[in-house]
């Protein structure tokens, strides 16, 4: 598929640095390949093709820019807004960046979420993407509390934050008793009626679900 040149030179800075997606990258260079305009316009960032990273700075990049959102919690969205909103359009097809913003949707388990216990409470984080809800149903149990968590998020942040990018939330803080939680389980069903539901039901909706933690015995 031909992409108008407006949205090739909207990727072409992301291009330069070599930042952009793989996807992203694919459509620059086959657009590139018969496009005189861009092929100029390109050139006159100062490179006609993206500059391959010194051995091994990339995945030093990638843990460093890791490591920092996840103790810090920091957005890409801005970095990244104006190259991805055209990457977007060339993934999805949908209209607009805003349609991407505000297509929510639940955060399915592909190995992107985890859980750890560290000095603030019970810590959840899920990789490539940035969370908009959270929400968390707690059901005390005779081994301890158990907790139920489901995320959603929309498609602008699933397409813009790459794998290696963690955002991070508190499922629950230390001075709410998160000592008496004995599992984490990642669900996306329904969580109404859970408080009265008996031992053997509430064994069942975990098997549906996914531990992402336990306490240690």
């Amino acid at each position: 598929m031909y992409e108008p040149c407006a949205l090739i030179q909207d990727l072409l800075p992301l291009y330069r640095d070599g930042v952009c997606s793989d996807e992203s990258r694919k459509a620059v260079e086959a657009h590139l390949k018969g496009c005189p305009a861009c092929q100029a316009a390109l050139a006159a960032m100062g490179a006609e093709t993206p500059p391959p990273p010194p051995p091994g700075e990339a995945d030093e990049r990638q843990k460093a820019a890791s490591f920092e959102s996840v103790r810090r919690r920091f957005r890409l969205r801005t970095a990244l807004a104006a190259g991805a909103a055209a990457a977007f359009l060339l993934l999805c097809g949908f209209g607009s960046a805003a349609a991407l913003k505000q297509a929510e949707k639940t955060v399915e388990y592909t190995g992107n979420l985890s859980v750890s216990m560290e000095p603030e409470g019970l810590v959840g984080y899920l990789e490539g993407s940035d969370y908009c809800r959270l929400e968390i149903k707690r059901v005390e149990t005779a081994e301890g509390d158990w907790l139920f968590y489901k995320l959603t998020d929309t498609r602008w942040d699933d397409l813009t934050i790459p794998d290696g990018v963690f955002s991070s939330y508190l499922l629950c803080g230390a001075d709410k008793g998160a000592g008496t939680v004995a599992r984490v389980y990642y669900y996306t069903g329904d969580t109404a009626g859970f408080a009265s539901l008996s031992q053997a039901e509430l064994d069942a909706v975990a098997a549906n679900a996914v531990l992402l933690w336990q306490r240690d015995s």
